[in-house]
């Protein structure tokens, strides 16, 4: 039986894998808000449409969904914060 002198608590084999795998998952939660966000500002203006006061906030609600991204982007270069920011990846 070995004892470890550090403990190890998580591990990848290359540098920068952990980083590239967040940047993925991501990606693909990005990819996912913004077709929900997409929905849900057609789904206002068709509440808009037929005269629902409700439609308005949709359209606001899937604006800030659609744009979630871009509007934490924003936020944390504001309070300097931009090198911790993890950049989106294709999936």
């Amino acid at each position: 039986m070995t004892k470890l002198s550090v403990p190890i608590f998580a591990q990848t084999t290359g540098t920068g894998q952990l980083q590239q795998g967040l940047g993925i998952a991501l990606g693909i939660i990005m990819a996912i808000a913004f077709i929900y966000g997409v929905i849900q500002i057609i789904g206002g203006v068709r509440q808009v449409r037929n005269g629902e006061a409700e439609g308005k906030m949709g359209i606001v609600a899937g604006i800030l969904i659609a744009g979630a991204v871009a509007i934490m982007v924003a936020l944390y270069s504001a309070f300097g914060l931009g090198t911790s920011i993890i950049a989106p990846q294709g999936f």
